[in-house]
């Protein structure tokens, strides 16, 4: 089963700097639903992915540093297993963004 980081198409960095990090590659608009499998147990959904990591809103809390086990359902129900860590996050109203850097 391919995940979705070597799915991505690489190439140039972006020129963007995000809170003074520059990116390692690009994003792109990729809408799923995904389930955390581990450490806790989660729901949510996924809004952009790269060849470095993940997007996600989240119905339950994640941690700082904390290695996540996904699974990621695409559109035309395509699937991946992912593991990433969570390299920062924001509680919203109705749940959380979370931002996530595959492991390998």
């Amino acid at each position: 089963m391919q995940t979705i980081g070597s799915m991505m198409p690489t190439g140039p960095q972006d020129d963007l700097v995000h809170r003074g990090a520059r990116r390692q590659s690009t994003r792109y608009p990729v809408h799923g639903e995904v389930s955390v499998t581990s450490p806790i147990q989660a729901e949510g959904f996924l809004f952009n992915a790269s060849a470095g990591g993940l997007r996600l809103a989240l119905d339950h809390p994640v941690e700082l540093g904390a290695q996540l086990e996904l699974q990621v359902r695409l559109a035309g129900y395509r699937s991946s297993s992912e593991r990433a860590e969570v390299v920062w996050t924001r509680e919203q109203p109705d749940g959380w963004l979370v931002g996530l850097r595959f492991l390998t």
